[in-house]
């Protein structure tokens, strides 16, 4: 499993998680004290799925 950050301009910022996981749900702390407030993208990689999606970091 694979979870990163991505900023607007596609470049990465933080791999939160790059290590196998047992199936099921998963909670993975974000800090976000070191960015700057706007939008970013999140991108979750398995073995069978991919997806990205927006999100919004607020200060």
């Amino acid at each position: 499993v694979k979870l990163a950050i991505y900023n607007v301009r596609g470049e990465l910022v933080q791999t939160l998680l790059q290590r196998e996981l047992a199936a099921g749900e998963h909670a993975i702390p974000f800090d976000g004290r070191g960015f700057a407030s706007g939008m970013y993208f999140y991108r979750l990689e398995t073995k069978d799925f991919v997806t990205t999606r927006k999100m919004i970091l607020e200060k």
